[in-house]
């Protein structure tokens, strides 16, 4: 499929402490930026690699379907969707009129991902949506004919999700995030910004497979520079322990 884009989005929180409302915590493999130019990007990737199912849908009266798949809940991905059913209207890809949404939710439980892709391409989808990691990974592994759109991805080639950025082959392509290649940048900005800095300690998911290139990428300016120390923990409780491990 068509190049891979490579992206920076972050989402955008307000600086009113009191104003913000409580929200509960999201597991690191779920998190996805949410600003508008990201949702305009994602939005796009659809279009694109659905244009020929659309085209063919009109011509025989029928509606082209996308499978959504992701290992959130249906309230946490709430408004990503709506975004990009908004950003779809004004490319004229209308819900219920010649495109339909079906959607697969893992709530959290991330091994039920390859049952739940394996549920969309049986209902013969158009085009499958996909963020994070493991999700990809199980679109990627129940299809090779349906076009995957992918997002929230850090390094898709180090997964083995395409062969590479500018020709993914297969039939997947999408966006990353370029996590990776940040987690050592932002080390180094650090050591300059902190010469004196000697030892860093770096949380990470190790359940997640984007995190396993994150934590090497981590690595390379600490062996010029500082020292990093690991720790790993999904809950508060246990990230808590890890940095009074660490001090």
């Amino acid at each position: 499929m068509s190049e891979i884009f490579a992206v920076r989005a972050w989402a955008f929180r307000s600086n009113n402490r009191k104003a913000a409302p409580r929200t509960k915590s999201i597991p690191a493999d779920q998190k996805r930026p949410c600003g508008p130019k990201w949702v305009g990007l994602v939005a796009l990737g659809v279009a694109f690699a659905m244009c020929g199912a659309v085209a063919e849908a009109q011509q025989q009266a029928k509606v082209a379907k996308i499978g959504w798949l992701t290992g959130g809940s249906a309230s946490a991905t709430a408004p990503q969707q709506a975004a990009i059913r908004s950003m779809l209207r004004e490319a004229s890809y209308i819900e219920n009129k010649n495109i339909a949404f079906e959607y697969r939710y893992a709530d959290n439980k991330l091994d039920r991902l390859p049952a739940l892709a394996n549920e969309l391409v049986g209902l013969n989808v158009d085009v499958l949506l996909v963020s994070a990691p493991r999700a990809t990974l199980a679109a990627k592994n129940s299809t090779k004919t349906i076009p995957i759109v992918f997002y929230s991805i850090s390094d898709p080639v180090a997964l083995g999700l395409v062969d590479s950025l500018a020709r993914p082959g297969g039939n997947l392509t999408g966006f990353t995030i370029i996590a990776e290649v940040l987690a050592g940048k932002r080390l180094e900005l650090l050591k300059e910004t902190v010469p004196k800095l000697t030892r860093v300690a770096v949380l990470w998911n190790p359940p997640n497979p984007g995190n396993a290139q994150i934590w090497k990428e981590s690595q390379l300016p600490a062996r010029v520079g500082a020292a990093t120390s690991f720790h790993g923990g999904k809950q508060r409780r246990q990230i808590r322990k890890s940095v009074q491990r660490g001090s």
